[in-house]
């Protein structure tokens, strides 16, 4: 887990950046982006469509909040959702993180 000034954390937030902020998409999962001043603050949703057991939508929420903690100094400043889609329920943790990866690549959140 990241520290708590890196989160996203009332709904309010999580709807204004989904309605307003730039999407990017890719197979396993979409990024909602909103530039801002100051730090990167995240969101993780996984719904109920893309699991119905909470123990693997917990599972590709810790894999994504993984790979945001260890890349947290790379992003821009900004607010950034990202939703999980049913297809990476099935897929492993290496595969999701690496279109993870891909997603912030095409978005070009990675700090300059």
């Amino acid at each position: 887990m990241y520290p708590r000034k890196y989160r996203l954390g009332k709904t309010v937030e999580i709807q204004h950046v989904t309605k307003t902020g730039r999407a990017f998409f890719n197979p396993l999962c979409a990024l909602r982006f909103l530039p801002s001043q100051g730090w990167p603050r995240f969101a993780v949703v996984v719904s109920t469509k893309v699991a119905k057991k909470a123990v693997v939508r917990n599972r590709l929420k810790r894999q994504a909040r993984e790979f945001l903690r260890k890349h947290l100094q790379s992003f821009a400043p900004g607010d950034y959702v990202f939703f999980l889609r049913p297809a990476a329920a099935s897929k492993t943790s290496q595969e999701l993180v690496l279109q993870l990866q891909v997603l912030c690549d095409r978005a070009k959140t990675w700090k300059i």
